[in-house]
Order: C-alpha cells, then sequence, then structure tokens
C-alpha cells in the first residue's frame, strides 16, 4: 500500500507537516419558496501542522531561541504548499493568492499547578505570535512583566545583541554597553526585538489576518491561545511518577516531559475565518475555568491516569488530550505524535544538501513516499507498529546528483535506486544509516533473565565521528557494567572527558552462554567546561567563551547529552563490542561508530 508520507519537514527543534484529506460529506438540498434557503456551513478543518519544541525555548521561559530560524523556514515553505491560487479574469487580472489561516497553541508539561502552566504555555504562544507578526509590545509586555522562572533578563538581551552583531561577542567591552543601553530603555528594546525578530524569521512576516481570527480580538483569541498542562501526549507510567517525585530526579523527569512542551500551529483551509466572540478557547489572560469547560466528561481521567509497567501516549491511545475541542482538531495531526520519527539527511559527495529527492520508505507492506526538504532531510513518519528494519529508495534523481557508485547502508536503512535502473550512490550514507538506527531504538525489546550471564567488562573503543562539516573521531573507555556504568571520552583527539550521569540498559539479550548477542542503551552526559582553566581578576575575554570564569569562582558547565545503541557478541574465543550513536541527542549534527575486542 503506497501513501503519501505527511511530513513535509523536520528539524531539531520542530516538524510540520500534512493532515490527512478529509473528504466532503455530501450536501442536501431542497426546493425552497422566496422566503426560504439552503444553508451550508464549510466546518472549521485544520489541512496542516506546525511544531516548534521545547528546545527552542529555554526551561520555564517563553523567550525564543535564534535556532527557531529552522521552524520559521518551515513555516514559509508549509505556508507556501497550502496556499490557494485563484486565477484571475484574463491577462490584465493576475488572480490572488489565499494562504491557510494560523492558529497557535501553547502546550505545558504535567508538572506544577494548571494555573502556572496556563499562563507559561499562553505566555510561549504569545511570544511565537509576536515574532511573527513583529508585534514589538507583546515582547516588552514579557520582557517586563515576568512569571515564576520566566523571566527574560541580561540572558535574553545577550542573546538577541549577539544574534543580529555577532561580531559583539569579540568585542566584551561594547556588547556590555549595548546591554545596558538596551536594558534600561524601552525603546532600545524595541528596536533589538524588531532586529532580532527579522533576524531570526527572515522574509517569513504576517499579519494578524494571516491567522484565523484575523487580529479581532486585541486579546488573541482565536489566533493564539495557551494549553496549559490538559492535553499531553505522553504520560509517565505508574513507576516513573513515582521514582520522579524524588527531588533528584527533577532533571531526568523534566526531560522526559520534553515532548508534552511545545506550540502548536494549525493551519486552517484558505479563506477560513472565525468570529472570535464565539471561539472555545480563552485568552492568554484568562484563567483555566474556559478551558476546564471544554472538557470531555472523562477530562481529568484522560490527561492524569498512569498506567503500571507503561507509559500513555496519545499517537497509540487517543485518549490524553482533555479538551475535547482541541482534540477534535489535532487528533489527526502527525505534528502530534513523538515516536517513530525517522530523520535522515541526504548529502552529495561535497557536503552539500540533496535537496527535492523524491524518496520512498517502504515498511513490509506499506510505502511512504516523500520529498526532501531544502536541507536535504527526509523526515519519514513511521507507520503504526511497523518493523525495525526498512528500505530507502531514490525514484528520482536531482540534477546534480551522480549515476556512479553503488548504493550503501546499514543499521537498518538500505538504500539503492530503482525503476530506472541507475545504479545510484548514497554519499555520506554511513551517518544517514548510523541516524536512522538511532531514531528506531523505541522499538526495541526488553531483556530477558539471560542478563545475568553477561559479566562486567572494560573495553577502548575507537573509530570516526561523522560530521556534517567533516569526519572526526572518537575514543571511548567504558565499563560496561548496567549497575556501576562508567567511563571516559576523548573527541577528535582533545582532552579526555568524563561520562558523567551515565546509565546502561539491557534491552535485549539471546543466544547460549558461549555465544551470546545482547543489545544496551548507553546514555551519558559530557561536560565541555570540565578542564576550563580559570583566569585572574581583570583578565580580558577573548572572544565568547561560555567556559570563561574568573579564579575563585564557581567553574561554568557546558554540557552536551549523547546517546549510543552498544552492539556486544561473546564468541568462544573472543567477545566484540561496537557502539553507535550521537554526541548531542538534541540536535542530531554528529553520529559516531566505534568498535573494539574486549580483553579477556
Amino acid at each position: 500500500m503506497d501513501r503519501a508520507n505527511s511530513l513535509d519537514s523536520g528539524s531539531g527543534g520542530g516538524v510540520a507537516g500534512t493532515h490527512p484529506e478529509i473528504k466532503s460529506a455530501p450536501v442536501f438540498v431542497a426546493p425552497a419558496t422566496a422566503g426560504q434557503r439552503n444553508v451550508i456551513v464549510n466546518p472549521l478543518v485544520p489541512i496542516a501542522c506546525w511544531r516548534v519544541d521545547d528546545i527552542r525555548f529555554d526551561f520555564d521561559s517563553s523567550f525564543v531561541l535564534p535556532e527557531v530560524a529552522d521552524e520559521m523556514s518551515a513555516l514559509a515553505d508549509l505556508r507556501d504548499k497550502h496556499t490557494l491560487q485563484v486565477a484571475g479574469s484574463g491577462p490584465a487580472d493576475p488572480g490572488v493568492s489565499i494562504p491557510p489561516p494560523l492558529s497557535l497553541f501553547g502546550h505545558a508539561d504535567p508538572t506544577g499547578s494548571d494555573d502556572y502552566n496556563k499562563q507559561l504555555s499562553g505566555r510561549r504562544a504569545t511570544a511565537i505570535y509576536g515574532m511573527l507578526t513583529r508585534t514589538t509590545s507583546l515582547w516588552e509586555k514579557l520582557y517586563s512583566q515576568s512569571l515564576g522562572g520566566d523571566a527574560w533578563g541580561s540572558r535574553s538581551i545577550r542573546t538577541m545583541l549577539t544574534t543580529v552583531d555577532p561580531t559583539l561577542s569579540a568585542d566584551s567591552n561594547r556588547l556590555q554597553q549595548q546591554m545596558s543601553d538596551s536594558q534600561s530603555s524601552s525603546g532600545a528594546r524595541s528596536s533589538l526585538f524588531s532586529s532580532y525578530m527579522d533576524q531570526v524569521c527572515g522574509t517569513l512576516k504576517l499579519a494578524p489576518d494571516d491567522f484565523l481570527g484575523a487580529g479581532g480580538d486585541s486579546g488573541g483569541k482565536a489566533d493564539y491561545q495557551g494549553c496549559g498542562k490538559f492535553n499531553p501526549v505522553v504520560l509517565f507510567s505508574q513507576e516513573e511518577e513515582q521514582e520522579f517525585t524524588n527531588p533528584d530526579k527533577k532533571e531526568k523527569r523534566d526531560a522526559q516531559n520534553a515532548p508534552n512542551r511545545r506550540v502548536l500551529g494549525l493551519l486552517f483551509r484558505p479563506g477560513s475565518k472565525v468570529n472570535p466572540s464565539k471561539w472555545p478557547c480563552p485568552r492568554v489572560s484568562e484563567g483555566t475555568s474556559g478551558c476546564i469547560k471544554r472538557f470531555w466528561s472523562d477530562g481529568e481521567a484522560r490527561r492524569s491516569t498512569h498506567l503500571s509497567g507503561k507509559r500513555r501516549r496519545f499517537e497509540k491511545t487517543n485518549d490524553t488530550f482533555a479538551c475535547r475541542f482541541y482534540h477534535r482538531i489535532s487528533s489527526d495531526s502527525p505534528c502530534e505524535r513523538v515516536e517513530n520519527l525517522i530523520q535522515i539527511q541526504l548529502l552529495y559527495e561535497d557536503q552539500t544538501p540533496m535537496a527535492n529527492a523524491q524518496y520512498k520508505a517502504v515498511f513490509d507492506e506499506t510505502s511512504l513516499t516523500g520529498t526532501t526538504d531544502k536541507n536535504g532531510m527526509a523526515t519519514i513518519a513511521s507507520p503504526k507498529n511497523a518493523p525495525r528494519e526498512f528500505m530507502l529508495f531514490l525514484t528520482s534523481f536531482p540534477e546534480k546528483y551522480s549515476d556512479a557508485g553503488a548504493a550503501g547502508g546499514s543499521s537498518g536503512a538500505a538504500m539503492a535506486a530503482e525503476e530506472s535502473g541507475t545504479q545510484a550512490r548514497w554519499p555520506h550514507s554511513i551517518l544517514a544509516s548510523l541516524v536512522a538506527a538511532l531514531l528506531l531504538w523505541g522499538t526495541l525489546s526488553p531483556a530477558n533473565a539471560q542478563s545475568n550471564n553477561l559479566p562486567p567488562v572494560s573495553v577502548v573503543l575507537n573509530g570516526p565521528v561523522y560530521q556534517y562539516g567533516g569526519t572526526g573521531s572518537i575514543q571511548m573507555a567504558l565499563t560496561l557494567d548496567p549497575l556501576h556504568p562508567s567511563g571516559t571520552v576523548i573527541y577528535s583527539g582533545q582532552r579526555e572527558f568524563t561520562m558523567l550521569n551515565t546509565k546502561l540498559e539491557v534491552l535485549e539479550v539471546s543466544g547460549a552462554a558461549q555465544d551470546t548477542k545482547a543489545r544496551y542503551r548507553l546514555q551519558y552526559e559530557a561536560d565541555l567546561c570540565e578542564h576550563a582553566p580559570p583566569s585572574r581578576a581583570g583578565a580580558p575575554m577573548h572572544g565568547w567563551d561560555s567556559c570563561f570564569y574568573i579564579e575563585g569562582n564557581p567553574r561554568p558547565s557546558q554540557r552536551i547529552q549523547a546517546e549510543a545503541l552498544l552492539i556486544r557478541e561473546r564468541l568462544p574465543q573472543q567477545e566484540v563490542l561496537v557502539a553507535i550513536g550521537t554526541t548531542d541527542v538534541r540536535s542530531l549534527v554528529e553520529a559516531f561508530r566505534v568498535s573494539g575486542n574486549v580483553a579477556r
């Protein structure tokens, strides 16, 4: 069965996708007298979606980070794709373009009070709306009126200034002066807000008329709203919920809750408009009572029930959203999926993106077709209950595509050309395959009791790090012990970093005692400031150094999160270990493959 891939694009901070087509219901009309008429109401139908993930904000903050530029570009492409072109009446009439109107919904995770989360999620939606429409007054309100931990402060000013003018990073005196000016003057802030919005959004600039409520309500009703923690896409198991009551587990809980913290934009049929006074969602400035009025009869249970031994996910159970209105307009949205998202970047041999390449992803009996975006990214929404392995075919070759060589691939993604009979080369295929394998981890089988047959070992693994800008090296010295994992890592011959918060999970074990195969998931952090030397008081900072600190002060921390899938094979004469992973799970810009023999 062939069908179109529902995701148009994906990045490290969000996705954009097209909703399944809804067939129009038949309309029945009857003869009418002069005083009668047939009334046909066009239903409000979302046709596409756009999501900005939590990573595009600081934690517990509504300030929009500059990396959201990737998502802004995706929104521009999505609007263009779904813009209705109405032909003119003749050569002198060019016709009109009617873009799909947008409405923004902010969401928080199921932690904390309902009131606080509704306000914070509303502030995030407000920040995105203000950026898209260049409404600096909304940003000034967010800046000057903080909410709990959501205080923009000097950090936001610094980020905006160095984004608008990168040379400020190397001139600390000028940076400090401009920071002082912006913090003390609302006029200077307004100018900075405007410049930053232009820098991040590029040519994408919307007017209030481009939103569903057309700016008809001064409080943004129907244009942007906060849904708080009423519509989670994932709920922890009972055991996890109990574990996360421990304050020491806050960091882990917040990381696992990240999919729930999102701003979702729904694009509706071109020409759709609503009367804000009849829109069911309350304004961002209003309390939670308006939301609760729209709950399902079992809304409280939907949003708060935790099952023993497994998580509840909206994409699987379709019953975690408490608000029936939001549920009805978003239940088929590909942007409300948190699992089975596969992203592969296709690159030419010179490392430039293979844009607009058509592909087919084959999962047993189901095939998905799609086209890579301008960055060469193929974003695939894996079908439900799909196998771990799939085939990826290029079905049309961009003009620059080379027909020399043979296709390559591994780790669950086989690449080949078909139909034309041309042999195709997939440059940098190892990196693409590794990233695909990483994103398929969610379907791995649990370990069985044979894990007791695997004694802890220490091993040194070596291999390459594949970067979008080239290739480096990595060395891992790892103690393979699920109870007490530890290790060090060296990136591209630099200093040795200690693995922090190391976790080793046994995923699957098979085979006899003398011929055992096992798979593990390794998670760790590395502090890139671990070896940062202190500077004496008054010492100048050369460039922007995130690890710079004065002697006697606490050393700063700049942590990256890494994950790897470990394959361990125990044979009678030797034991081999291979690990594939990424050095930063938040951006997937680097992937590595290391291997080594275990000494016996």
